[in-house]
């Protein structure tokens, strides 16, 4: 990892490099993603007045009761062809059909994406931190490099290098903040099964069915994000995790 003088190798001094210029970029792009999607929906607000009422107004059936998954996909193939994305520079707040609207659902792009960002931003901090505490950097059986990302097992394993600073106390909090656990689960369904329903994708009320253990069907259904809800995930996200895992990895890292 190091050399005799404890000054970091070649290889890790382009990867520490590397994970600050990232984290830059990317917290960079977190910031503007949530304010353009902002804009996005003020302007629809502010000029379609009559539609976004409607959106947030209680609806009946279907919207009220849910429609389960597998109904959904049965009606793809009768939902008009949605718009093409050159609708964004003259189009920009025309309906998309099944409650979607471009603006709104290109500004539920934008969180989504953002969110996805900020986990990014902790997994470079791990990174960093790794590589200040000496570690070494595993690799995969293909010799591919796995970084570290920000989880327990970075915790446990660089605890004994910082653990004696006060401010290590508050990082490893943040570890376990239920917004980033609830973050990870919905970064981890939208890759591996499904994302989280949101009024700007054009759900309200979503039922999920399955078989369980006995053969018995069972349903639940799940509310969607409001609009507003999606936003204050990111700002929440930022304020309560994102930037105080920033100060704090900075206090750590400066004294380092």
């Amino acid at each position: 990892m190091s050399d005799d003088n404890g000054a970091f190798g070649a290889a890790e001094q382009d990867y520490y490099a590397e994970c600050v210029v990232d984290l830059g970029r990317l917290m960079e792009e977190v910031r503007f993603s949530v304010g353009a999607a902002v804009m996005l929906l003020a302007d629809f607000s502010e000029r379609c007045p009559e539609e976004a009422a409607r959106l947030v107004a209680p609806q009946d059936w279907p919207h009220s009761a849910g429609m389960p998954a597998s109904v959904v996909a049965l009606l793809l193939p009768y939902v008009p062809r949605t718009l093409p994305p050159s609708a964004l520079a003259d189009r920009l707040h025309e309906s998309m059909g099944a409650e979607r609207h471009l603006s709104r659902w290109f500004a539920g792009q934008l969180l989504d994406s953002s969110l996805v960002r900020q986990i990014s931003c902790l997994d470079r901090i791990a990174t960093l931190m790794h590589l200040a505490a000496g570690l070494p950097i595993a690799s995969t059986r293909r010799g591919e490099l796995r970084m570290p990302s920000f989880t327990q097992n970075f915790f446990d394993r660089s605890r004994s290098h910082f653990e004696a600073r006060p401010e290590w106390i508050e990082f490893e909090a943040l570890g376990k903040h239920e917004l980033l656990e609830w973050a990870k689960a919905v970064r981890d369904g939208y890759v591996h099964r499904r994302r989280w329903p949101s009024a700007l994708h054009g759900d309200r009320k979503v039922v999920y069915g399955w078989t369980d253990s006995a053969g018995d069907y069972q349903t639940a259904t799940s509310d969607g994000l409001t609009a507003q809800q999606h936003v204050a995930v990111l700002v929440a996200m930022w304020n309560e995790v994102l930037n105080p895992a920033v100060r704090s990895a900075g206090a750590l890292l400066a004294v380092d």
